[in-house]
């Protein structure tokens, strides 16, 4: 290749065509090369709109699996517990009643919780896109006034205490 560069540049166009050719690059190469841009730049779209649609699933699974019920609170100590006994895991725990107690099953879980309304005369008791994750270290006996009984501090994360109890939406996440 450098031979033909070599014999007959007459001109600065023909040392620009010697110099494309040398790095491989002429008429037909640049043309290619566009070509595979583009495609490169159409599997890049398709791979983010293939992304995309599998978040939006992803998204609409979990919120087709949440629950739907009621949580109230309880005050500290928060020990003993009938999963734990003494032993103390910090104050975003919870107990659970009986649906979601299974026989202890439920010891350990972890739920995300989420106010979305009213269970009472209390107007607005939801703080607004908050969530709480709670570890059920606890059962909510027989008049048990809500699904999950939230510790007060995770209660509080989510509403206002003075509503004491709330409507929410729970899924399990561990």
């Amino acid at each position: 290749m450098w031979k033909t560069c070599s014999s007959g540049i007459d001109s600065l166009i023909d040392l620009q065509a010697c110099a494309a050719s040398l790095w491989g690059f002429n008429k037909q190469g640049a043309r290619e090369s566009s070509v595979l841009q583009q495609e490169k730049e159409e599997m890049a779209t398709l791979t983010m709109r293939v992304l995309a649609m599998v978040s939006m699933f992803i998204c609409l699974t979990t919120v087709a699996h949440a629950a739907q019920g009621l949580a109230v609170y309880y005050n500290p100590p928060y020990t003993p517990s009938a999963c734990l006994g003494g032993r103390d895991v910090g104050t975003l725990v919870a107990g659970v009643n009986d649906a979601l107690w299974g026989n202890g099953a439920a010891c350990g879980r972890k739920y995300k919780v989420t106010c979305i309304g009213a269970a009472n005369e209390a107007p607005h008791p939801c703080k607004p896109n908050r969530f709480v994750i709670v570890q059920v270290v606890d059962y909510c006996r027989p008049v048990c006034y809500g699904d999950i009984n939230l510790s007060r501090d995770a209660f509080n994360r989510i509403a206002d205490l003075d509503a004491g109890k709330i409507r929410i939406q729970y899924d399990q996440v561990g």
